[in-house]
């Protein structure tokens, strides 16, 4: 993919790009992504979150629901890259147990983001708003969850690389589709 009306390889939208080629190919790639050059001349944060609402649109119409999950968790992964992974792995090695472990995780985030465990030993992480600079501007509600998907691969990378065992992560609600706060369910 070296043309001028390539998708992006770079950045966020970049990131959905590799991953679509990995699910299924450039081809694909090429019918969900615009060219490179008409999200990087997107400035407004609004504008962003409308034309990555419309790649979302674009990618439901041609991949199924476990298509897109697959696809968007990955992209997260890839968020949740090495530096972050490090910080937060260093926070769980100066603690004694995993609620001092979220104690420390919710100061370091300064109310970006909540984490707490459950009577049932589940962790709730919330975040009051998207964090997500692509989409956290959005004007209009995402008629679905494909793109917070993304938010559910970042987490199941934190925590997996942080305890050192897979976890199941599900979204319960997400700001960018269903207003108040994003909320998602981390099974240890």
């Amino acid at each position: 993919m070296k043309g001028e009306r390539d998708p992006p390889t770079k950045g966020r939208m970049g990131r959905i790009t590799k991953s679509i080629v990995r699910e299924s190919g450039v081809d694909d790639a090429r019918r969900v992504m615009l060219p490179a050059e008409e999200y990087e001349s997107v400035r407004k944060g609004e504008d962003k979150a409308e034309l990555t609402m419309m790649t979302m649109s674009r990618l439901e119409r041609v991949f199924d629901e476990e298509s897109r999950v697959r696809i968007m968790e990955r992209c997260g992964r890839q968020c949740c890259g090495p530096t972050h992974q490090k910080v937060r792995k260093a926070l769980f090695q100066e603690s004694s147990s995993l609620e001092e472990f979220l104690d420390k995780l919710n100061e370091l985030e300064g109310g970006k983001a909540h984490y707490r465990i459950t009577e049932q030993g589940a962790i709730i992480v919330e975040y009051p708003t998207c964090q997500c600079g692509q989409v956290r501007e959005a004007v209009k509600r995402f008629p679905n969850h494909t793109y917070c998907m993304c938010s559910v691969g970042f987490n199941k990378e934190l925590f997996e690389a942080v305890l050192g065992r897979k976890v199941d992560v599900i979204l319960v609600t997400s700001a960018i589709c269903d207003g108040g706060p994003c909320r998602l369910v981390v099974r240890l």
